[in-house]
């Protein structure tokens, strides 16, 4: 599923660095445990794609997840945004870099 979402939308080679922003969207809201391991199938996914390198956290740093409500006769949807985190010489510290770039949505509606 995952490929048939990004394909379009690949990036020219993996990305080295990203931010990975998710929104869970379902009837039933999960603890935040259950709520991340559920999204590794996700995250693999990303990487066999090859629009991310690894999800490592030295890559991907800490993921952006939420959790909303939708109806359940609409059925389940994750919002998926990567974005591209260009480094930035001068800067020493990785979690003071912008993110910048482009941004890879993969929804789960056409």
């Amino acid at each position: 599923m995952v490929e048939e979402k990004v394909s379009h939308q690949k990036p020219p080679k993996p990305l080295d660095k990203c931010h990975i922003k998710v929104e869970r969207c379902f009837y039933r809201f999960l603890d935040w445990d259950s709520c991340v391991a559920s999204l590794k199938p996700l995250i693999d996914g990303l990487i066999h794609c090859d629009i991310i390198k690894d999800d490592s956290y030295k890559i991907t740093g800490p993921w952006d997840v939420t959790q909303s409500f939708r109806p359940k006769k609409e059925g389940p949807l994750l919002k998926v945004e990567i974005y591209d985190r260009m480094e930035n010489p001068s800067d020493s510290k990785a979690d003071d870099k912008p993110i910048r770039g482009k941004t890879y949505r993969v929804d789960g509606e056409d």
